[in-house]
């Protein structure tokens, strides 16, 4: 042994390569110790475009605020610049990544819920020129976004909770107003309950109704009959007027006789007179002259014409009297002038016709009815208890719907009927008064000629006649005395001229009462002129009555046809839309029990809504909660950093680069015998101890890794390196430079299998199946325990024995493989 430390060279080998697992695992762990605590020299640049938006009154500007924050934020070397620079500075290498915030960043993230789109936000990198720093700055920009979606979501959650608090409060009126309408509901139902009720009462009212229409209808008919009844009469007055008007005409035709008869004996009379006068004035002249025999012929004719002016007033007596009675009926027959112009004023004044009371009979009994029933349901309703129960306004309500169903149906048709009737009576009232006013004028002129002409004609007649009449047969005895005188004396002239005298005295008196005659004869016949012209009046006034008698009847009956008919029609379509109200009232009432359970069930279902919102908690607090609800704690394994987690996967690998190196300095080969085996046994070991402790005291006290457990820690390292030595010389003594290889060749299967830098499952199967064998896995697990002090203790037990059987079995082969190859030099 003291032949192997005379050479320096080989000792300072040897010692130099003691301390390879401490600056490999030292250099590179170094290397990576925090790099995530050191991003913040990583070059970025933000593009912030956002012009920003106003919501619910407030300016937003996302962009803006972000931009604020990366200010002050530690996490990246940040620029603030334009799109144009952000592109260029990729390209030359001077950013690491590019955020982009396009100008509607603020606006889409407003009108999110709207849209439905999620807001887009781009950024670029150089994978080219690092991949890991591509990593580091892509999970920046996904803090960054997660970042913002937690203050959009935080916006709209406390937007939310404001909404939820307005809901809390409209729910709770909501949960009133449905408690009330329940209530309201059941009240409308009773209401509905009742408003069938009376549905049926007015539904047998209206039936009735329809049976006294009918006995209306039959009163009507009877009117009606009457009016044909008087139509028929009417007829028989008709013809009465038409006798008159015969009677009168023939009056007419006897009143002309008289008055051309008159004329007749008014001219015998005149020659009387003026033969009486001729005869006084030449009797005494022309006594001697004449002779008595030719006054004896002349007055024989004189007293031939006295006998017939005789036997003429005696026919003119005869017929004044029978004209005299015939008048006398007239005037008896006709009113007064005074009854006759107080019956035209009362005709002009008033309808002819119906009276008011006839004319609204029908419509007044109906409306009576009606009224009636109507009455007693209201009466009702005032004393039933579910309707006193009910609101004013709701009995209001349940009055009002009755109210319609009368006011909208009965009341139009009776509306209907009394203007129809109104208006045909006052049609048929308007054409009756004007043809009795007719026939007022007429009866009013002939009353003027019998008052004016005809009684006072009648009277001077019959006076003047009487006169006449007495005084007549003084003419007729003078003519029998002159005639008998001049028989019994021709020679008494002069007792001739006194009975001349005397005849020409009782002609005057004849002819003077004859003139009052034939005035009373003119004024007759001129009264009876106005008579005949009256009675014409009169009886067309009576055709013109009789027609619209006629009318009116016609009128009536065809009115009782329609009204009634209509009148009837009317009241059974009504009735049957009671009956269709009274089913719909029914279903409605159907109706209102489901719209009652429904708001029940919604009134428990807002209660209970409520309840639930108000145990919730939910509020503008709780968007912070909501926004980010789970908070992360590591309990276990916790590293300090980067470079302290690598440590379990350099240290093991430097220990391996150790025992590859010592192997490459050391002479493994024996020529000594026994005493050379365990002098190169003895270097192995120091070797393996010695390099294995100094790098866990370099890299606890100088690097300053945390060591959970420096007594375990020391022990597995150790006990790693003792394993890897004797591994590498065993294969390398053994197989040369083959073994060499060999051994390189599983340095390089541990790299690739042992899961250091990524998890082993990330790997391909045949690296998993591998990384089960292999050395390397058990011993990163192991000193992994002893730096954290993980649960794993297994695991630590499991590098120890794993470790600790390599290091036996290959101390056992290094010691058969010199024993052989020592026997192998003495043979």
């Amino acid at each position: 042994m003291k032949k192997n430390f005379s050479n320096k060279m080989l000792v300072i080998s040897i010692i130099a390569v003691m301390f390879i697992p401490f600056i490999y695992s030292a250099m590179f762990s170094l290397s990576v110790w925090d790099p995530y605590g050191r991003i913040d020299r990583l070059s970025v640049a933000l593009v912030n475009e956002d012009k920003g938006t106003i919501s619910n009154g407030k300016e937003i500007n996302i962009g803006k605020s972000l931009e604020n924050k990366l200010k002050s934020a530690k996490s990246f070397n940040w620029s603030f610049v334009s799109k144009d620079e952000a592109k260029e500075g990729i390209k030359k290498e001077k950013y690491y990544m590019a955020l982009f915030l396009d100008e509607n960043f603020s606006k889409d993230s407003v009108k999110l819920l709207d849209t439905n789109r999620k807001i887009k936000m781009n950024y670029i990198t150089n994978q080219s020129r690092d991949y890991v720093a591509d990593l580091i700055t892509s999970n920046g920009v996904k803090s960054i976004s997660e970042k913002l979606n937690d203050e959009i979501t935080k916006k709209y959650l406390e937007t939310i909770a404001e909404k939820i608090d307005g809901i809390k409060e409209s729910i709770g009126k909501a949960k009133d107003g449905t408690k009330k309408l329940h209530n309201g509901s059941i009240k409308l139902g009773n209401g509905l309950v009742q408003l069938v009720e009376g549905l049926s009462k007015v539904a047998d009212g209206h039936d009735t109704v329809i049976e006294k229409v009918k006995f209306a209808e039959e009163k009507y008919g009877q009117i009606s009959s009457g009016l044909n009844l008087l139509n028929s009469k009417y007829q028989e007055f008709n013809n009465g007027q038409l006798k008159i008007k015969d009677g009168i005409y023939k009056a007419k035709e006897g009143t002309t006789k008289l008055v051309n008869n008159g004329h007749k004996i008014s001219d015998g009379l005149n020659k009387i007179q003026s033969g009486l006068t001729n005869v006084d004035s030449k009797l005494k002249s022309s006594i001697q002259e004449s002779g008595s025999s030719e006054n004896i012929k002349k007055l024989a004719k004189l007293q031939e014409g006295s006998g017939k002016i005789s036997k003429g007033i005696s026919d003119l007596a005869e017929g004044s009297v029978k004209l005299n009675d015939a008048i006398k009926k007239i005037n008896q027959g006709i009113p007064s002038a005074e009854i006759l112009e107080k019956s035209k004023k009362d005709v002009k004044n008033k309808s002819i016709g119906l009276s008011n009371s006839e004319k609204f009979a029908i419509i007044r009994a109906v409306n009576n009815e009606v009224k009636k029933m109507s009455d007693n349901f209201y009466n009702e309703l005032k004393y039933d208890k579910s309707f006193l129960s009910l609101k004013k306004d709701e009995q209001n309500n349940i009055l009002e719907k009755v109210k319609k169903v009368e006011n909208n149906n009965i009341q139009s048709i009776l509306a209907t009927a009394q203007k129809e009737i109104g208006k045909k009576i006052k049609e048929k009232s308007e054409e009756q008064k004007t043809k009795v006013m007719d026939l007022i004028d007429g009866l009013i002129k002939i009353r003027d000629g019998l008052d004016k002409g005809l009684v006072q004609g009648t009277e001077k007649l019959s006076n003047g006649l009487s006169e006449l009449n007495t005084k007549y047969p003084e003419f007729d005895n003078g003519v029998s005395l002159l005639i008998s005188k001049v028989n019994e004396s021709k020679l008494s002239i002069g007792k001739l001229a006194d009975g001349i005298s005397q005849l020409k005295e009782g002609s005057t008196k004849i002819n003077t009462g004859y003139n009052k005659y034939q005035s009373g004869i003119e004024a007759l016949d001129k009264g009876m002129g106005e008579i005949s012209n009256g009675g014409d009046k009169l009886v067309d006034g009576s055709s013109k009555i009789q027609d619209g008698i006629q009318k009116i009847s016609d009128g009536s009956d065809r009115f009782g046809n329609e009204f009634f008919s209509k009148l009837q029609t009317g009241f059974s379509e009504l009735s049957e839309g009671d009956k269709k109200i009274k089913d719909g009232t029914t279903k409605l009432t159907d109706g209102n029990t489901q719209i009652s359970n429904g708001l029940n069930k919604l009134h428990n279902g807002l209660k209970d809504g409520k309840e639930k919102l108000d145990k919730s908690n939910f509020s503008s607090k709780s968007s912070n909660i909501l926004t980010s609800p789970i908070s992360l704690e590591k309990q276990t394994n916790k590293v300090a950093n980067y470079g302290t987690s690598f440590l379990a996967y350099q240290l093991p690998l430097g220990l391996y680069l150790a025992s590859i190196a010592l192997v490459l300095v050391f002479p493994l080969i024996n020529k000594n015998g026994t005493k050379g085996i365990i002098d190169k046994l003895k270097v192995l070991t120091i070797h393996a101890v010695v390099s294995a402790i100094i790098a866990g005291i370099g890299l606890q006290y100088f690097v300053k890794v945390q060591i959970a457990n420096p007594l375990l820690f020391y022990l597995l390292i150790v006990i790693i390196s003792l394993a890897y030595t004797y591994f590498i010389a065993f294969f390398t003594y053994t197989m040369g430079d083959v073994g060499k290889f060999v051994v390189l060749l599983f340095f390089i299967l541990q790299l690739s299998t042992a899961g250091g830098t990524f998890p082993i499952e990330l790997s391909n199967s045949i690296y998993v199946f591998l990384n089960k064998l292999i050395p390397l896995t058990y011993a990163m697990k192991g000193i992994t325990y002893t730096l954290f002090t993980s649960t794993g203790f297994v695991h630590y037990i499991n590098a120890v024995i794993y470790m600790g059987v390599m290091f036996i079995i290959f101390l056992v082969l290094m010691i058969i493989a010199y024993v052989k190859n020592i026997r192998k030099i003495e043979d």
